[in-house]
């Protein structure tokens, strides 16, 4: 029995290390497309002991090296998610993008994107969506996140739902097997379905085209509904796959300072008390930014991604994109981040506030876990502490995050993670004093 039991134990095991996850969609009349997890699993652990072995401070990449991945990279195999938080509306002048909020600065450039971005880019690229719920509960025409998503996206944006998808665990398989999977079509008639539509009675759903027991539901996070627009549709682009778009009414978290009954007061009285009142800022601007710096390395979504992006709503392209395959770029340059200028930006020093102290006082915890034979002295050293640029005495230097493009294997290694919580609970009211956006975040 003992024997049988061990053998059990080793089988489990075995069958866990051996099973991949790949995320499977399928569109109508149109070749399906698989993401395969390509996270290593590394997950912070609670800062209880020392990350370093050498006093020097690193990181353990969560994803192949870049090196290991070009030729991937040449067969359009890494994927980019390009993350976009859409909400925080205020209802004040700054940031007002009207009645419907951050969703009028979305459709404002949305047709820029596709045209000039998505639609060159969508065989490496995929966008993820995430509309804020307190957004949804005030635009309340329904109360269904699904009809929400459908009115936007179908109506507004003119992509599809996905016919179905499967999150599927594929046992003994490998990521070259999955690459190599040539990938099924759906031969079944294909029935647009254009949108809810107005009617005397209000809005009515359009037609289902799912197969059965399918939907475009995707249950990961807080839950998806997939999307699709097929850029090959025009002659232009007749070698691209569909772009994917996962599409969510998102929660987004408050700060532990926050008391649920008083933020909507904050979203229209708050000020971060040390800078000046006239300083244009608002609770939203502070909430909806800081959150790529901490709460987005939780998205389960991006374990099925190589790279992740950011891409505000109030950017345009105006003409078509040079570069097809950003994945390959990085990896070929072992680039761990692209931005969208030569210069530097120097930020306001008054918003660098606190900057210093914050990661100061992350290092000086770390230490307090670090001593022994490798660490002598008990100090470590940052590994960027030479850098002239970004280590300088303000650490103001930064540059713009409206469009910008990063390596998943250093934004979700452990100890960048690590760095995240504490940036982000440091006071616990460090952003937002200062107020801080994603864009002192981003080269720390």
């Amino acid at each position: 029995l003992a024997m049988l039991f061990l053998l059990l134990v080793c089988w489990v095991a075995l069958w866990s290390v051996s099973s991949l996850e790949v995320l499977d969609l399928s569109f109508a009349g149109l070749p399906n497309r698989l993401f395969p997890n390509v996270s290593l699993g590394l997950r912070y652990q609670s800062d209880d002991k020392c990350k370093w072995d050498k006093a020097e401070m690193t990181y353990t990449p969560n994803r192949r090296v870049q090196k290991e991945t070009v030729e991937d990279a040449n067969l359009d195999r890494l994927q980019l998610a390009v993350v976009l938080v859409v909400g925080g509306h205020s209802g004040d002048k700054i940031y007002d993008y009207g009645p419907a909020g951050s969703i009028n600065g979305l459709m404002a450039v949305w047709d820029s994107w596709l045209e000039n971005f998505f639609s060159y880019t969508s065989n490496t690229t995929s966008l993820v969506l995430l509309f804020d719920e307190r957004d949804f509960k005030k635009q309340n025409y329904t109360k269904s996140t699904h009809t929400y998503l459908d009115n936007i996206l179908i109506h507004n944006m003119g992509a599809e739902p996905a016919d179905c998808v499967h999150l599927r665990h594929k046992q003994g398989a490998s990521l070259e097997a999955i690459y190599s999977h040539p990938g099924h079509v759906r031969t079944a008639p294909h029935v647009p379905q254009h949108s809810l539509h107005s009617t005397k009675s209000g809005l009515k759903a359009a037609p289902k085209t799912h197969r059965a027991g399918c939907s475009n539901e995707l249950h990961l996070d807080q839950g998806y509904r997939v999307y699709y627009v097929d850029v090959a549709g025009s002659h232009t682009h007749p070698n691209q796959k569909p772009l994917v778009i996962f599409a969510a009414v998102h929660k987004f978290p408050l700060a532990e300072w926050v008391k649920p009954e008083e933020e909507e007061k904050l979203f229209k009285e708050w000020k971060p008390w040390r800078l000046p009142g006239r300083f244009p800022t608002n609770y939203a601007y502070v909430k909806m930014t800081n959150w790529y710096s901490y709460h987005m390395l939780n998205l389960k979504i991006l374990d099925f991604f190589d790279y992740g992006g950011k891409l505000d709503n109030d950017v345009s392209f105006v003409a078509p994109f040079p570069e097809p395959n950003l994945p390959r770029r990085l990896a070929t340059q072992d680039t761990k981040m692209m931005v969208t200028q030569n210069g530097w930006y120097y930020d306001d020093p008054r918003v660098a506030q606190g900057v210093r102290q914050c990661l100061d006082g992350w290092v000086a915890d770390q230490n307090k876990y670090c001593k022994g034979p490798n660490h002598p002295n008990g100090k470590l050293l940052a590994g960027g502490r030479n850098d002239p640029t970004f280590w300088e005495s303000n650490l103001n230097a930064t540059f713009r995050a409206h469009f910008l493009v990063f390596w998943l294997g250093l934004y979700t290694a452990p100890e960048t993670y690590s760095l995240a919580k504490y940036w982000n609970d440091w006071h616990p009211r460090g952003m937002w004093d200062y107020r801080w956006g994603d864009q002192q975040w981003w080269p720390r």
